[in-house]
């Protein structure tokens, strides 16, 4: 091919490759990409952007609520609450809920029980169904009794889990970590404790369950530690 073909050959592609980057440039967006034309949003509870007034909250012993109402509630058989999550199970919505401290009667048993780990069907949230309490530990204290964490896994993702089958993950005071088979959250069956014979033991706070095969086990955060390395490490799973 002579010399004056392979320019006319550059120029052609030169133009194609230009032509094919002009949309871009004409996309380019500045960010944000309204500018200083972002409007402004008002949380006031109306569609329609009318403002309203927050009213005053009610009396300490009474409900108050604003922007909301309630669809539906569980005692939790006179319980404290601490954390509570809600996960999809096979198509039904089931709440964890962790508790505080203390003792109270499980009608479905008959007896008094330490506070520990509450399970409720709120597929229909105006008829929520207390299915099951699982005992928490005898431990006394704010901090050292009860269940206040709940965590929860499909066997799915877990691992070394069994497709179809629901594992729950939860402190046992100060004592250990449990593992449940909530499958039939009616009836959760323990599996395993797991215990840290390490110097902080069982004393954790906040945990994280990790289902990554390359990261599988749960992290969790002991009370009063450095923030340095607040964290410790149980692989498992």
């Amino acid at each position: 091919m002579q010399p004056q073909k392979y320019l006319r050959v550059l120029q052609v592609f030169l133009s194609l490759l230009l032509a094919a980057a002009a949309p871009f440039s004409v996309m380019a967006q500045a960010i944000p990409p309204n500018g200083s034309a972002i409007p402004t949003v008002a949380l006031n509870g109306s569609g329609a952007g009318v403002s309203i007034q927050e009213p005053p909250p009610n009396p300490p012993d009474q409900q108050s609520q604003w922007n909301m109402e309630l669809a539906g509630y569980s005692d939790l058989q006179g319980r404290s609450a601490y954390q509570p999550i809600i996960i999809n199970e096979n198509g039904r919505e089931i709440a964890y809920v962790g508790h505080h401290t203390g003792t109270a009667l499980n009608p479905l048993t008959g007896a008094v029980e330490p506070n520990g780990t509450s399970i409720v069907d709120v597929t229909d949230p105006a008829k929520p169904k207390y299915l099951a309490h699982i005992p928490g530990s005898t431990q006394a204290g704010e901090e050292a009794g009860g269940a206040q964490m709940v965590r929860v896994c499909s066997g799915s993702v877990l691992p070394h889990g069994v497709r179809g089958k629901w594992y729950l993950l939860r402190p046992l005071g100060t004592e250990a970590q449990e593992i449940y088979d909530v499958t039939d959250p009616a009836h959760p069956v323990r599996l395993t404790p797991i215990v840290d014979e390490r110097p902080c033991k069982a004393r954790v706070h906040s945990r994280l369950w990790i289902a990554r095969p390359a990261a599988r086990g749960h992290i969790t955060r002991r009370p009063g530690s450095s923030y340095r390395n607040p964290w410790a490490h149980v692989g498992w799973g």
